[in-house]
C-alpha cells in the first residue's frame, strides 16, 4: 500500500458543523488537464483508492492552488468495490472544508449552502451503470449511520451532486476557462434505494433517539 506523508493541518471550516451531505460519483473529480486512463475501468484486485490519492494530491493539487489540495483530499469519504464487496475509506476530517465543493461554489457550479457539506465520493459510474442496492447498503452501514447520528442529520439532508447545481451551472462550466473538471450526470442515482437502506438500519433503533 502506498504511504503518503501526513501534513499537519489544524484549519477548520468556520462553522464546524457541516451543512449537509453530498453524494457524488468519482468521475466528476477528473481534471481535464490530467486524465488518467486507469480511471475508466480499474481492476477490483487493485484498489483505485491508491490511484485516486496520488492523482488528487500530486496531479490535481498543484493545478488548484489556494484550496489546500496539495495537502488535503477533496472528499470526506470514498467508497469503491474491492474484490467481493464495497469498502469505504476515510478521507478528509469532517471538521474540514472540501476544497472541491468550495471551488465549485466559487465557480457558480453548485449552490453556496453546500460549501460546508460533507462530500462522499462513490467510485462507480452513475451515468451509464445500473447501481446495485449493495452500494447504498454499505454506504449507510459504514458511513451514514454514524454521520447522521453524530450531526443529527435526516435522510432529507442527503443530496446527490446533480440536484445542487445552480441554474447557470452549465453556462459556467462552458464559459469559465478556470473550470477544468469533467462533469458527468448521475442519471442512475436512486434516492429510493438510499432511503431503503437507511430505513432498514433505522428499524434497529425503534424506541430510541438514534436519528
Amino acid at each position: 500500500m502506498v504511504q503518503y506523508k501526513i501534513v499537519k493541518d489544524r484549519t477548520r471550516r468556520q462553522d464546524e458543523r457541516p451543512s449537509s451531505i453530498v453524494l457524488m460519483h468519482s468521475l466528476n473529480l477528473i481534471n481535464k488537464d490530467y486524465i488518467i486512463p486507469a480511471f475508466v475501468r480499474h481492476s477490483t484486485d487493485s484498489p483505485s483508492w491508491v490511484t485516486w490519492q496520488d492523482y488528487l494530491l500530486n496531479k490535481v493539487g498543484p493545478h488548484t492552488n489556494g484550496y489546500y489540495s496539495k495537502t488535503r483530499l477533496p472528499m470526506h469519504y470514498f467508497e469503491e468495490y474491492l474484490e467481493s464487496d464495497y469498502v469505504v475509506y476515510k478521507g478528509l476530517n469532517e471538521y474540514k472544508e472540501s476544497w472541491f465543493l468550495s471551488q465549485m461554489v466559487n465557480y457558480g457550479i453548485i449552490e453556496s449552502q453546500f460549501k460546508d457539506a460533507l462530500l462522499i465520493v462513490i467510485d462507480d459510474n452513475f451515468e451509464t451503470d445500473m447501481i446495485r442496492q449493495r452500494v447504498y447498503d454499505q454506504l449507510v452501514q459504514k458511513v451514514l449511520d454514524e454521520v447522521m447520528h453524530h450531526w443529527h442529520f435526516t435522510v432529507n439532508d442527503i443530496y446527490y451532486y446533480d440536484e445542487i447545481l445552480t441554474n447557470k451551472a452549465f453556462d459556467n462550466m462552458e464559459n469559465n476557462p478556470d473550470f477544468t473538471f469533467e462533469y458527468h450526470p448521475m442519471l442512475n442515482y436512486d434516492f429510493t434505494k438510499l432511503k431503503l437502506a437507511v430505513d432498514r438500519l433505522h428499524w434497529k433503533y425503534i424506541g430510541t433517539k438514534k436519528y
